[in-house]
């Protein structure tokens, strides 16, 4: 299991090496591997994991193509708040305070700690009212939590059913952490070529956060 909390094992460069393998031209407004640095700089002000953050995002966004419901004008890069066209999920100012907000929930879902910044997750007080922080301590344990119903209902009965044959929500956003890890940390972000699991498909989502 994968603790949301915790130290980054994965470099910048890995991480922009990743998705440049995935999406040549991610819609972002930076340098690749310094929007990798925010997530892992932003994401270590609240002890959370920013690959394990940046992982997610690449799994929300399609590989920051933006094909679903949320757009690239928002900076929300894991779906907070969003449920359909008609609720896009929350706008963020700068790219961090998005990253802020993703990582200040993830740490609720994952502990009853209190928050070491100021709040911006919008949702946050919702986990906190409904007696969600600490419910998941590892990314295996989000699929129900953050998306709902967190795995793909052509597939599986239930999210039981899902979670034993780790394909998940959760699950999916560890494979492609693990997928970053993967890459040698000598790897060049910017011109390296990998070969990695299929495409994305969140089958089943509905709401996020």
């Amino acid at each position: 299991m994968t603790k949301i909390l915790g130290k980054a094992e994965a470099t910048a460069e890995q991480m922009a090496a990743y998705l440049l393998s995935r999406n040549p031209n991610p819609q972002i407004s930076m340098p690749v591997v310094d929007f990798c640095q925010l997530f892992l700089d932003v994401a270590a002000k609240e002890g959370t994991r920013g690959d394990g953050l940046f992982a997610q995002s690449c799994w929300e966004t399609n590989d920051f193509r933006y094909t679903g419901t949320v757009s690239a004008d928002q900076n929300n890069y894991a779906g907070l708040g969003t449920v359909n066209a008609e609720t896009k999920g929350a706008y963020f100012a700068t790219e961090a305070k998005g990253i802020l907000a993703q990582a200040q929930h993830a740490k609720a879902y994952a502990t009853t700690r209190p928050l070491n910044e100021i709040c911006v997750d919008p949702r946050y007080h919702l986990l906190v009212k409904y007696g969600k922080c600490g419910t998941a301590e590892h990314w295996e344990d989000l699929g129900g939590k953050w998306a709902v119903p967190g795995y793909s209902t052509k597939l599986y009965a239930s999210l039981k059913d899902a979670n034993d044959a780790k394909d998940s929500y959760g699950y999916k956003v560890v494979g492609i952490l693990n997928d970053i890890l993967a890459i040698p940390k000598e790897g060049n972000g910017r011109n390296m070529v990998i070969n990695v699991h299929a495409g994305h498909n969140p089958d089943g989502k509905v709401a996020c956060g």
